[in-house]
């Protein structure tokens, strides 16, 4: 099912994460410099589990990736998410 370079994102709930913008914010790059290590390690496929939270952070993550364009290497990043149930979607809110 998974692909050779791939890598997959599941994690806790959105009340998990941290409140305090000052820890968000070191959360993000964290998960930044792992995506970007993982793309540079040959990582072209991303799954995450499409749940608020963890998820959706990674996802957003990978998202502002796949719109940097590097001369030099061009990659083609595909992000793909795994849906625990069909009707999942439904409850999403935009805002959130």
């Amino acid at each position: 099912m998974f692909e050779k370079n791939s890598l997959g994102f599941s994690g806790n709930s959105k009340q998990s994460l941290p409140k305090n913008k000052d820890k968000m914010q070191k959360l993000k790059i964290k998960i930044g410099e792992q995506v970007d290590k993982a793309i540079k390690e040959g990582a072209d496929t991303f799954y995450f589990g499409a749940c608020y939270g963890f998820d959706l952070l990674c996802a957003e993550i990978v998202l502002m990736r796949k719109r940097v364009i590097h001369i030099l290497e061009p990659r083609v990043i595909k992000l793909i998410a795994v849906v625990p149930y069909e009707e999942q979607p439904k409850n999403w809110n935009e805002v959130n």
